[in-house]
């Protein structure tokens, strides 16, 4: 059976397909997590796409897309850490490579143009992938785009110790403790709505008069956000922390279970009660829990904020990879003007400080 490329409206039966190919998929990404892939292309109809490969009558592999402005990103990146292409786990190396010289087949036949972002360097996957670009006669360019940093160890009782190496996440948990303070943890949908709203009210204020304003004044973010994690609970990927100080939540973790691993998703504290910190005496709450629940990585997300590398042991190098049309020189140009900057930001801090004091005011 040829590859699919199909846009908009997916059908009942594939998704009962996708469900068994995700759960035999090589990484099982929860960013790719059937309900949830489910309920963006629901929500993001008439813009949403899928290209479905078949060996030997079974779907072996899938890549969800959505069209912003005439170029398709991954469906998945509108929440999510890394993105993933989903292949199953025991597609030979000839069957990966037909999946990505009919992707590359179809991006021709279809005249797309991609940026796909937050693809895992790590994946088994890559060098296909590349060399099928290679062979394609379109424009292909991969490059560093990002990173994910984790504490990874052998045991759960090394995570613990590596996570509370310093003493300070112990002693902020104390000294809240004596205060009253407890953690919550939910796996369903316990308090959901209450929960988003204090999460997105704190996010807000948190970032409020930054260069990075919280995306969570749009009700429609706030709106998504409960739909994501309404769809992680039906797919039993996501755990909830918050502490709980009082009735007051002072600091929200909205985590995801891969494999062995913790991916802290996006938190937010309180930032009236910054001088206590509760995003500190969270790691040592949670890294408890982790031990009883027998888990040995903390990915701390997508971004290179100084405060993770703190607590981490280990980088993981995210790529972009722009494929369109060797005559679409527009998006070519300004997609490598773009990767330029975005380069140079990342190593130079006060070429960023200038960008979003006296640029970015002027495009937003």
């Amino acid at each position: 059976m040829d590859p699919l490329f199909e846009f908009n409206a997916m059908e009942e039966g594939f998704w009962c397909l996708y469900v068994l190919l995700w759960h035999r998929s090589l990484y099982r990404s929860v960013f790719q997590s059937p309900r949830f892939l489910k309920q963006l292309a629901e929500k993001f109809e008439g813009t949403s796409a899928v290209y479905q490969y078949y060996s030997n009558g079974e779907l072996k592999g899938a890549c969800f897309l959505r069209n912003d402005n005439g170029v398709y990103h991954f469906l998945s990146d509108v929440k999510s850490d890394h993105n993933f292409f989903v292949l199953r786990d025991d597609c030979t190396k000839e069957e990966r490579e037909e999946f990505f010289n009919g992707l590359f087949e179809k991006v021709k036949e279809n005249k797309l143009t991609l940026m796909l972002k937050n693809q895992p360097a790590w994946a088994s996957y890559m060098e296909e992938f590349i060399n099928a670009g290679k062979s394609s006669k379109l424009f292909v360019k991969s490059s560093s785009y990002s990173v994910c940093p984790i504490l990874e160890e052998r045991s759960p009782i090394d995570l613990v110790a590596s996570l509370n190496k310093t003493t300070e996440p112990r002693r902020k948990a104390g000294q809240l403790t004596k205060k009253g303070a407890a953690l919550e943890v939910y796996r369903g949908n316990e308090d959901l709505d209450a929960w988003v709203d204090q999460f997105t009210r704190l996010h807000v204020k948190r970032w409020e008069n930054t260069h990075t304003p919280s995306r969570y004044v749009d009700a429609e973010q706030r709106i998504l956000l409960r739909d994501c994690i309404n769809a992680w609970i039906e797919d039993q990927v996501v755990v909830r922390f918050s502490l709980k100080l009082g009735e007051e939540r002072i600091a929200l973790w909205i985590c995801l279970i891969q494999g062995d691993t913790l991916i802290r998703h996006s938190t937010t504290y309180d930032i009236t009660k910054h001088k206590m910190s509760p995003g500190k005496a969270m790691i040592f709450h949670v890294s408890q829990w982790m031990l009883e629940n027998g888990l040995t990585k903390m990915d701390f997300g997508e971004g290179a904020e100084p405060y993770k590398y703190e607590f981490t042991n280990k980088e993981l190098n995210l790529h972009q990879v722009l494929v369109s049309s060797k005559k679409n020189l527009p998006f070519i140009l300004k997609s490598t003007l773009r990767e330029n900057i975005h380069r140079r930001m990342k190593k130079s801090p006060g070429l960023k400080k200038f960008y979003y004091d006296k640029i970015w005011p002027l495009t937003h």
